[in-house]
Parts: C-alpha cells; sequence; structure tokens
C-alpha cells in the first residue's frame, strides 16, 4: 500500500495516500485553491510544486490531525513524499470519471520516531 511521509522536526509520519475518487469535493476545492489548477485539470495539477503540500494537508485532516497550510509549507521541500512499494500507486486512478465515489479512507496516520 502506497504511503504518504511527511518527514518533521519531531518524526516521521505516515497516511494513506489519498485518491482522487475519495476526494470529496472540499478537499477538491482545496487541492484546486493550493495548487491553483482547477482539479478538471489533475494531470496538470499534479505536477504543481504544491501538489504535495495539499496532498499531505488533505491527509492530515483525514487522520484528524490540527496541522495548517501554512505548517506543511515551512518544512524542506524534500520533507513530503510517497513510498509506494508495489508501483501500482496512480493518484489520478478515477480523475476521468469522477462521476461515482468510493468511501474516503479514516485511517489515522501512524508515527515513526
Amino acid at each position: 500500500m502506497a504511503e504518504l511521509i511527511i518527514s518533521r522536526p519531531d518524526g516521521e509520519r505516515r497516511y494513506p495516500v489519498p485518491q482522487f475518487e475519495q476526494l470529496s469535493y472540499k478537499e477538491l476545492a482545496t487541492i484546486e485553491r493550493v495548487t491553483g489548477v482547477p482539479a478538471a485539470r489533475w494531470d496538470e495539477g499534479m505536477q504543481s510544486i504544491m501538489f504535495p503540500v495539499a496532498l499531505a494537508y488533505v491527509a492530515t485532516q483525514r487522520a484528524g490531525e490540527e496541522v495548517s497550510l501554512d505548517e506543511l509549507e515551512q518544512l524542506p521541500g524534500t520533507a513530503i513524499s510517497i513510498d509506494d512499494p508495489d508501483g501500482d500507486l496512480d493518484p489520478t486512478d478515477g480523475a476521468e470519471d469522477s462521476g461515482e465515489s468510493s468511501p474516503a479512507s479514516e485511517a489515522p496516520g501512524t508515527q515513526d520516531s
């Protein structure tokens, strides 16, 4: 399973990677606001330097953590990454046919420190 990893001074946290078809309208609007790219142009948004920050924000919110966008934006440029050991991660799954949605994962982040 692919995990989004956020490395902070107090340790590393891991979260399930939010997938397009699982995102709520609110989460899509957040990603759009942070990246400056409309959700309809998801592939283009993924190329934004802010895309990892936007995904990290969504992942921390889903985990019930109070992490601000400003906190995430202040991290070093290599602090947010995705570990995909199986190589099957496709964050764009469902991006072309987003009419149907599946329930969002509510799994909290886990601390590795």
